[in-house]
């Protein structure tokens, strides 16, 4: 059986703590519907980099990648839309600057995670799996999170709301049942929540597609192969 290998660097440890799994579970989903041969997904390996700004990063990293079959580098997009500010002033410079370099010396399969607006947002993709983990039922019109999916993704504020739920969990549970926190949220959330709910939101759509552009490029799925995320 053949293996994908990759890696993972995020902006911070919370992006560490969600977002491997999410996008192991989203390259599941790809090869089971469009892979040549049978393959082994491995999660990402977490990758760290003291450089100076995003282009340095990106490029230690790719030199560190060397021997994977993907690289993903995650930014936020701090926009309605990823071309607004993370693909044209981070993104491409970081790619244009890589393209100059040797290909044996980096791993130049870069696939770019660029949640709207924060990745925060993605996490609010599926409540019902955040009602799951919390045990406890919410009232969401009053936490301000029945809205719809462009205005869920866009919310600037996805952290605080997410922050204000888990308080409200916390407060619902009583004191003699344990405390959340974001931090023990995120892995849980990873595992469980529904991939149909996040490929609602256009920014998860735009990183599948970059996804397959890779995996197409290295022969390893199919081209035009549509993708059910499950």
């Amino acid at each position: 059986m053949n293996v994908i290998s990759c890696t993972f660097w995020g902006e911070g440890t919370s992006d560490e703590r969600f977002l491997p799994k999410i996008i192991q579970r989203t390259l599941e989903n790809v090869l089971y519907q469009c892979a040549k041969g049978e393959w082994e997904v491995l999660e990402p390996c977490i990758m760290k980099s003291q450089a100076a700004n995003f282009a340095e990063q990106v490029l230690d990293i790719a030199k560190k990648s060397v021997g994977f079959t993907l690289v993903f580098v995650h930014t936020d997009a701090d926009a309605s839309d990823e071309n607004q500010k993370a693909i044209p002033f981070k993104i491409n410079p970081a790619l244009e600057r890589l393209s100059q370099l040797s290909d044996t010396d980096y791993c130049k399969q870069i696939v770019a995670v660029i949640p709207v607006t924060k990745v925060e947002n993605w996490k609010l993709a599926d409540l019902e799996a955040l009602q799951s983990i919390f045990g406890v039922s919410l009232d969401w019109a009053k936490l301000g999170l029945n809205i719809g999916i462009q205005q869920l993704e866009e919310r600037a504020n996805s952290k605080e709301l997410l922050e204000v739920a888990i308080k409200t969990a916390t407060q619902l549970r009583g004191r003699r049942r344990n405390s959340f926190t974001l931090e023990d949220i995120d892995e849980t959330l990873a595992k469980s929540i529904s991939m149909q709910h996040i490929a609602r939101f256009k920014s998860f759509q735009c990183f599948v597609e970059r996804l397959k552009v890779s995996l197409v490029k290295q022969n390893i799925i199919n081209d035009n192969c549509n993708v059910t995320l499950l």
